[in-house]
């Protein structure tokens, strides 16, 4: 881009700036840190509670459930539960839920994008749809078996289920990446 001021012109230096050298003001940084920050904690207690509750709902089918196959299929979705929740509680990390609380920080902040990202990423996102394929054919053949008059839809549903499943891991992907993305600009801005 060529001009006619000198080279020591302020608006030649501004005009020829990278304009990768920008920073946030502190307060800006400040307030997006804290929005993100209750966002993620927010997903965090929504995980919690959809896999306590697909817990609890999947030891029910398998107590009431009649077909040895419906059986078998409720204590396997039930052990595809429990390992989420375990993944998520192993990803969570020690601490102190109060002083993030109060004191949303940079650095608390990247955490939990960091642990966002692990979810959402490698064997932890590869896992979950590996294991939730299996279980969600076996719960279909024993509902089909419980229900023959049913078990037409019951296998369109079981087509719909493994295409959510396979939609589910791209979006999920997805968002890893883009946690990713999240953290390296958050460390740029930090340096």
């Amino acid at each position: 881009m060529s001009n006619d001021h000198g080279a020591s012109d302020p608006r030649t230096e501004w005009q020829n700036q990278p304009t990768e050298d920008f920073r946030m003001s502190r307060a800006l940084l400040d307030r997006y840190v804290s929005a993100s920050h209750r966002r993620l904690r927010l997903l965090s207690a929504v995980q919690y509670f959809g896999m306590v509750s697909a817990l609890v709902v999947s030891v029910v089918l398998a107590v009431r459930s009649d077909g040895g196959l419906l059986r078998l299929g409720a204590v396997m979705m039930a052990f595809l539960f429990a390992f989420v929740l375990t993944m998520l509680y192993r990803t969570s990390g020690r601490r102190d839920v109060a002083t993030q609380a109060a004191l949303p920080s940079i650095e608390s902040y990247r955490a939990d994008l960091e642990r966002h990202r692990k979810l959402f990423t490698g064997f932890r996102l590869w896992s979950r749809p590996l294991i939730a394929l299996p279980v969600a054919i076996v719960v279909s053949i024993g509902l089909a078996r419980a229900n023959p008059a049913l078990a037409r839809n019951i296998y369109l549903d079981l087509v719909a289920i493994v295409v959510g499943i396979c939609l589910t891991c791209v979006i999920a992907y997805r968002k890893g990446r883009q946690y990713q993305q999240e953290i390296e600009e958050l460390d740029a801005l930090r340096r």
